[in-house]
């Protein structure tokens, strides 16, 4: 199955298990970047009974709100990729595998949520990764202004 189409068959299991609350109330598209290249990627949306309105797939996958987002395939290839060289150079070589350019600023966003989220894991201190993620400065350290 490819990536679209497993973020499908999330959505659609999602819209099976949701909340009593959570009422649909449309459908509505977002590029999505894929081994493939970017992908338009249509999921429900649901207005939750305090009014905000959730995307139960964004949600699942950890996208934030807006931008560009990224399948976690393609993202745990960007953040090892990132540990190892600074972001121009993942920025450059990562295209090698994709069928579309990245700009260095999103390798640098997606590793800056990373390390937000890793903060916010129980019993992790302020700016840990979570478990299995790899460090934005490489196993053997090296200096943070190369990488940060």
């Amino acid at each position: 199955m490819d990536d679209v189409g497993a973020l499908s068959y999330l959505d659609q299991r999602l819209s099976k298990k949701r909340g009593r609350g959570l009422r649909m109330v449309g459908t509505r598209e977002r590029n999505v970047l894929t081994r493939l290249g970017v992908a338009r990627v249509k999921r429900r949306y649901y207005r939750d009974p305090e009014g905000r309105h959730r995307f139960l797939p964004d949600e699942a996958v950890g996208w934030g709100r807006g931008g560009m987002a990224v399948t976690p395939v393609l993202e745990a290839q960007a953040l090892e990729m990132c540990s190892e060289a600074s972001y121009r150079r993942s920025a450059k070589h990562l295209p090698l595998f994709l069928s579309e350019d990245v700009e260095h600023a999103l390798l640098h966003r997606l590793v800056r949520k990373r390390v937000r989220e890793g903060g916010r894991e129980e019993g992790a201190g302020p700016g840990a990764l979570p478990p299995g993620s790899p460090s934005p400065l490489g196993e053997e350290g090296g200096n943070p202004s190369h990488r940060l």
